[in-house]
């Protein structure tokens, strides 16, 4: 119980009270504290639930936001869409940079973000060349591209063409496919 509680149960036993009123009091004080104490861990976890959720909502955003921005930069990068001339991937560089921030600002409210940007540069890298590896031992082994990323995409001209990936075309390449279509 607390000190209040304490110095109101001093007070009832001092009291002209009769003992039975007394002692439904205490058991009704005693209950009090019983059930604060019940109100005050739920609401303990309740906050550990809400932080719990918008620390999820703000990580999407990150992982949202990365993902959006890498792919704005593949479709309208004309050097190359992800991997600039063809070797250099950006989705690298920004894991390498989202990672390293991350170490070095240790301990600051920045490097969580930073983390969640390292990571899903990493995962969309990791998507990116391991698909292109499966996509190309499949085609070489005789087999046709499949997959999401083998269906047909819409053409400004209300035509479609397949994704450059599963062909090993470059962004010159389909850039002159789409245009042959216009």
């Amino acid at each position: 119980m607390a000190f209040g509680d304490n110095v109101a149960l001093a007070r009832l036993e001092s009291s002209n009270l009769p003992s039975r009123e007394k002692s439904y009091f205490e058991k009704l004080m005693s209950g009090l504290g019983s059930s604060r104490e019940r109100i005050t861990s739920m609401a303990q976890a309740t906050k550990k639930h809400l932080e719990s959720g918008a620390t999820a909502v703000r990580q999407l955003a990150e992982s949202g936001g990365t993902a959006l921005g890498l792919a704005a930069v593949d479709v309208y990068n004309s050097d190359g869409g992800l991997d600039v001339k063809g070797k250099y991937p950006i989705d690298a560089g920004v894991a390498l940079l989202g990672i390293g921030g991350s170490v070095a600002l240790a301990g600051h409210e920045a490097a969580a973000t930073l983390r969640s940007i390292g990571n899903t540069a990493f995962s969309i890298l990791a998507f990116r060349k391991s698909h292109a590896y499966f996509s190309r031992s499949h085609v070489e082994s005789g087999g046709t591209p499949s997959g999401s990323m083998a269906s047909p995409v819409p053409t400004l001209a209300g035509g479609t063409t397949t994704p450059a990936t599963h062909f090993g075309d470059d962004a010159n390449t389909v850039l002159a496919r789409l245009a042959a279509e216009l």
